[in-house]
């Protein structure tokens, strides 16, 4: 029987403790394997290289630098890679401006688990994921601006 091919995921975001949920959340799954975690941009791009991860799932708030910036330095480094941003912010123009760098998911961490796994599903298949809460307000801002049902 042919062995499971595990998809690669690499997390970026600053707190040691919520990287340390997120990776026995993840690692629940058969198959998704955590190969490398990091807390800054910089440490992300060495991982990266050293890890060839199929996901990164980051923050948008990484201490003082942007996960808009990662987005944009992980497309050009592998772009192949997919993004998952992972935020407590859920601005239109937040969520926008990362799928327009490249992001294939935007959760907000206050989704249940049960969306990360949806979300991981989508982007190993190519697909795009929003969090319910995230894809109203893009589709009130963009379909029914001025926010009417």
């Amino acid at each position: 029987m042919p062995t499971l091919q595990k998809l690669r995921i690499l997390l970026v975001d600053d707190h040691h403790m919520f990287r340390a949920g997120l990776k026995s959340l993840i690692e629940q799954k058969a198959e998704f394997d955590v190969v490398a975690e990091a807390a800054s941009i910089g440490e992300a791009m060495i991982k990266m290289g050293e890890s060839l991860p199929d996901i990164v799932i980051a923050d948008l708030s990484i201490g003082r630098e942007s996960g808009l910036e990662l987005i944009a330095k992980v497309q050009r480094l592998a772009a192949q890679t997919r993004v998952v941003i992972l935020s407590m912010h859920s601005t239109e123009a937040l969520v926008g401006e990362a799928l327009k760098r490249g992001a294939g998911a935007y959760l907000i961490k206050e989704a249940a688990p049960e969306e990360l796994d949806i979300a991981l599903h989508a982007v190993s298949r190519g697909e795009t994921y929003l969090s319910p809460a995230v894809s109203t307000k893009m589709i009130n801002r963009f379909v029914r601006p001025g926010g009417g049902a």
